[in-house]
């Protein structure tokens, strides 16, 4: 071997670390991006609708739209889906890990670690402004939903039915399953009529 070059495993796996690293930026940027976007949206369609005579719906419940579509929905539904891939590719963790700046922000006293929930990290990854409390709740919903194998598609429907926050910190502690998903996820038969 030549002096001074790496082994071609440990360039291929450098190589696969920076395109994880590279892939997960961009994808988060567009992300934060569009979760940007709606939130103007909403707030100029909440302004711009006049409770009138005719329609006795205030312009709140107007321009409240579904969870799926909703701003929140959105944000979760995307996070999850880019999170998950990253974390499937070779040098994902590290991505995470590098773009939340896991190694200078991590406090044990108040922060759950990266192995305790990578969704955490992934989340502040794309959002790095959002407050604790808002990031460990995202968090814990994404990653008791990971744990039952959601899709993406059906995250905002499978978090409809988990509880509220204090309800799914206890099932996640406790390792509670949601049995009835695994059934339904687990049944090709029962799957392959949803679709």
């Amino acid at each position: 071997m030549e002096t001074g070059k790496k082994p071609p495993s440990a360039a291929h796996s450098h190589d696969a670390r920076g395109d994880a690293r590279a892939t997960f930026k961009e994808q988060a940027q567009a992300i934060f991006d569009e979760w940007d976007r709606r939130t103007t949206e909403h707030e100029t369609r909440v302004d711009g609708r006049a409770q009138t005579d005719k329609n006795p719906i205030s312009s709140q419940e107007l321009a409240k739209p579904s969870p799926f579509a909703s701003k929140e929905g959105y944000l979760k539904r995307e996070s999850y889906h880019l999170i998950v891939k990253t974390i499937n590719l070779n040098g994902g963790h590290a991505a995470i890990k590098a773009e939340s700046d896991y190694e200078k922000r991590y406090d044990a006293d108040r922060m759950p670690s990266y192995t305790d929930n990578r969704f955490y990290w992934g989340i502040w990854a794309i959002f790095p402004d959002f407050d604790i409390k808002t990031l460990r709740y995202y968090a814990n919903q994404l990653e008791y939903a990971n744990r039952h194998g959601v899709p993406a598609e059906y995250l905002i429907g499978f978090l409809l039915q988990c509880g509220n926050n204090r309800l799914l910190r206890r099932k996640i502690s406790c390792r509670y399953t949601e049995d009835e998903f695994i059934v339904m996820r687990n049944n090709s038969k029962f799957m392959r009529n949803l679709a």
